[in-house]
């Protein structure tokens, strides 16, 4: 367990760090005609953001704060999707499942909060990771 706790600190911390510079990194640089994507990206990034913030916290000493955080952010993945399609393409409405069915998922796990934040960072490294990737190809 104390090896799941280091392993969510330090990913918590780099994820951070990651969408932070991320979603910055769009404002500045997206075409003012197409300035809806970076409130999508935000979104997205937001409920993964929380989360990552809050595992990377001391487990002892902000307890109580890692369990708001934690929920807030499940509460966020569960809220923000839903007015996707509202704003976007209809066709996001499967962010909107996603973000339902994660929710459902931790709900589950709720028990097992390691378990959850460990999950929850593995998504965020992927969605760097294809951000990432994306960011190389269009250049």
């Amino acid at each position: 367990m104390e090896r799941l706790i280091t392993i969510n600190q330090i990913s918590g911390r780099i994820i951070t760090i990651g969408f932070i510079l991320a979603q910055t990194l769009i404002m500045i640089f997206i075409d003012r005609h197409v300035a809806m994507i970076g409130l999508l990206t935000a979104g997205l990034f937001l409920p993964f953001l929380v989360i990552s913030y809050v595992s990377s916290l001391d487990r002892k000493k902000y307890e109580k704060r890692i369990k708001m955080g934690l929920y807030f952010g499940i509460g966020l993945l569960i809220l923000i999707p839903t007015f996707f399609p509202l704003f976007f393409d209809k066709e996001l409405i499967y962010i909107s499942l996603i973000g339902i069915g994660l929710g459902i998922l931790t709900w589950f796990l709720r028990n097992s909060i390691e378990i959850i934040m460990l999950l929850f960072n593995g998504i965020s490294a992927l969605m760097l990771l294809l951000l990432l990737i994306g960011a190389i190809f269009s250049t």
